[in-house]
């Protein structure tokens, strides 16, 4: 008799490509292993959206809060006998003595620094893991970042390429101490303390004023750029000239400012651009290169200079007929000074976006009360919602633990449900004569807030995707890592704010969840990695296939997709070496891997509703205007006649008349017709568009039609004339 078959458990997860069966003894095991790449993977990504922080940070270039202070203590001796050792050594004279002795300062202090950190970095292997975590975090902060910055107002030379060497040195043992981590469960830190700063106050009241003269300006009085900019420089002689009334003046004509009057001038804005970023308006972005073969994008290197750096290659592992290789492509053009990407992406920071949106204490206690609305607010009618929080999907949406509802909230702790949308045009225009080029825009929105300010400006989030054309099928996962590195960390760990509108001091966490994703259709196919939708697997919904059930209407047979089987035939897709092997998981089950699948919630049968702009205003009433009621351009110049007023069957003309009354002929048989037509024809009181009031003919319509016409002829003729010219040539 055969003994009872061992049970097993059924596994979805990432260890291997396809769903599978773990025998019961060995369930414990692999989950232990499951449990162990999942951190790996959750780690990866944090550090991710850290260095892409570093990158926006960096970006703005060094200032007064990211300079190293002087007073550190002298260890790492080799190293600094070193540099001390290059700077004897220099044989040339410097030109500015002064700032060269300022600069020998500097990198002295900044190596200082980093070997401090070294050490700090490797006594901590010795001690507990909440040790490390803060070390390693004090090391990237406060060590190579601070270093970075601080390097970039040093010209090139043999002693900067020295410290930069040293400072490499410590970034790899600070990424090596944070790999050899345990996943970080607290809520990852953003310090947002500088959406609150006033950046103007700083400035004297008389640079504050030109400041809002140029606003003016531009924005109420609608001067142009160059206009302001006149304004501007004429307010700066004006103020210069005022100075100088009290100012002795030199033999030579010139004056001399003292140094409150140079900070005065010195703050001043000369043109709008400046006047602008006097007030801190832009956010934090990053440069990437985007591939211009793959599309894949590359940050910039942790660059000690003011100028940004990247591969001169694509560095993208990309699937061939073969297999997979490296792609390769030159992702820089060389110019005079420095190179740049042949295909730049500026990426906006999203965790900046945040942070500027709850530095608003309005939005922040409308997103608040928004959950606690919904939570303890039931719509009586399920079949129609006000809003997306009444809707049943965000009703039952779980959070993490698959417990308690997302929108209720617990404490001082933040709820956000997004919605992200994306759709290509022409940046030209659309004409039947026009170029294929086409951008993209990445749109999120944060459902939060109400519909009244949802998709106001300053509200939304936008990512351009540059051209010239859109990226083809999966390529447009690289501009979506970005935005769902941080919706990934949200979700898993949340995210700490330092400072919001109504917590200034503590800040608050925050929650992050993509519930909605809006487009028309091919936009909706290509970020939800599905098949088109007049492929042969045409719905993200249903299991709808081939061209006999697209009118289907019977509901009880649209079985729906099932969603754990479309996350594992995407990361089959994901994983596979060839291209056959994709197109063949591709043609079986229409899906291929996106983005959006890093996110544990992503549901494409319910999270993917059509757009109601292409779906009602493009769509319903388009139809309706243009075919129902013929509203277009001719249907209008066709005269519909009314139907005739009675059916009457005229008699055939009588044999027995005359010989020249015959109207048998063809050229006489369309006019009787006519004739029988108009006696039918009913007679309306309102008939006059023949007449004017006065009793006379209106014939300006004849007039304009005429005219028309004229200017076809002169038209026609004039192509005839050319066209017999270039025959005589």
């Amino acid at each position: 008799m055969a003994g009872r078959p061992e049970s097993s458990r059924r596994c979805t997860c990432k260890l291997e490509t396809y769903p599978h069966l773990v025998p019961q003894r060995e369930w414990a095991d692999h989950r232990a292993a499951r449990s162990r790449l999942e951190t790996q993977a959750h780690a990866a990504v944090a550090d991710s959206v850290a260095e892409s922080v570093a990158h926006a940070a960096l970006s703005e270039g060094a200032n007064e809060s990211n300079s190293i202070p002087a007073d550190t203590t002298q260890i790492g001796q080799e190293a600094l006998k070193a540099l001390q050792a290059i700077m004897s050594a220099r044989s040339t004279k410097p030109k500015q003595p002064t700032r060269q002795k300022q600069d020998d300062h500097l990198l002295m202090t900044i190596a200082k620094k980093i070997e401090e950190t070294i050490v700090s970095v490797e006594q901590s292997s010795n001690t507990s893991l909440e040790a490390q975590r803060q070390a390693a975090n004090a090391a990237w902060y406060e060590g190579v970042l601070v270093a970075a910055a601080s390097l970039q107002n040093i010209k090139p030379s043999p002693e900067k390429s020295f410290v930069e060497e040293r400072l490499k040195v410590l970034e790899i043992l600070v990424k090596d101490l944070k790999s050899a981590l345990p996943e970080e469960t607290e809520p990852f830190f953003y310090d947002s303390a500088y959406t609150r700063v006033n950046p103007v106050a700083k400035l004297n009241v008389i640079a504050q004023v030109t400041v809002l003269l140029g606003l003016v300006c531009h924005f109420l009085l609608r001067l142009a750029e160059d206009s302001v900019n006149f304004i501007l420089g004429t307010a700066m002689i004006l103020v210069k000239a005022t100075m100088a009334l009290d100012v002795k003046m030199n033999d030579d004509g010139s004056v001399e400012f003292d140094e409150f009057q140079n900070t005065i001038l010195k703050d001043i804005p000369k043109s709008l651009h400046i006047a602008m970023s006097r007030l801190n308006l832009d956010g934090k972005t990053v440069m990437y290169a985007a591939c211009p073969s793959c599309n894949h994008i590359h940050p910039p290197d942790l660059s000690t200079s003011d100028t940004p750096s990247w591969p001169d290659k694509c560095q993208n592992t990309i699937v061939g007929k073969e297999g997979r290789s490296v792609c390769g492509a030159a992702l820089l053009r060389r110019g005079k000074a420095s190179s740049r990407p042949i295909k730049p992406f500026l990426a906006p920071c999203f965790l900046d976006y945040l942070a500027r949106l709850l530095s608003d204490p309005e939005n922040e206690r409308m997103m608040d009360e928004v959950c606690d609305d919904a939570v303890n607010t039931k719509p009586s009618d399920r079949d129609f919602v006000q809003d997306v929080f009444q809707a049943e999907f965000v009703q039952s949406f779980k959070d993490r633990d698959g417990i308690v509802l997302f929108i209720k909230r617990a404490g001082k702790r933040m709820r956000l449900l997004f919605s992200i949308s994306m759709d290509f045009f022409p940046p030209f225009g659309s004409r039947k004569r026009s170029n294929s080029n086409s951008i993209g825009l990445i749109k999120v929105s944060c459902l939060n807030l109400r519909l009244i300010v949802r998709d106001k400006p300053e509200n939304v989030f936008v990512v351009v995707v540059p051209g010239p054309s859109s990226p083809s099928k999966g390529e447009i996962n690289p501009y979506l890592r970005p935005i769902i590195d941080v919706a990934v960390v949200g979700w898993n760990r949340g995210i700490h704010f330092s400072s919001t509108g109504t917590e200034p001091d503590t800040g608050r966490i925050v929650d992050l969840a993509f519930v909605l994703s809006a487009n028309d259709l091919p936009a909706a196919r290509q970020l939800a990695g599905a098949a088109a939708h007049n492929a042969h697997i045409y719905c993200t919904c249903c299991q709808g296939r081939g061209r006999s059930t697209v009118y289907n209407t019977d509901f009880s047979t649209w079985n729906t997709r099932d969603r754990d089987q479309m996350r594992s035939c995407a990361e089959a897709w994901r994983d596979a070496e060839t291209l056959a092997e994709r197109e063949q998981i591709y043609q079986e089950h229409g899906i291929r891997w996106s983005e959006m699948w890093r996110l544990p919630y992503w549901d494409p049968t319910r999270m993917l509703p059509p757009d109601p702009m292409h779906t009602v205003l493009e769509g319903l009433v388009h139809y309706h205007c243009r075919r129902v009621l013929k509203l277009n351009l001719l249907d209008a110049k066709k005269f519909d006649k009314s139907p005739p007023a009675y059916q009457y069957d005229f008699p055939s003309l009588d044999a027995a008349a005359p010989a020249d009354w015959d109207m048998t002929k063809d050229i006489h048989q369309k006019s009787v017709e006519d004739i029988y037509k108009l006696l039918v024809y009913q007679i309306s009181e309102n008939e006059d568009s023949s007449e004017d009031e006065n009793g006379e003919e209106d014939d300006e319509g004849e007039e304009e039609e005429e005219a028309e016409d004229e200017d076809v002829r002169k038209a026609k003729a004039k192509a005839k004339a050319k066209k017999r010219k270039r025959d005589k040539r």
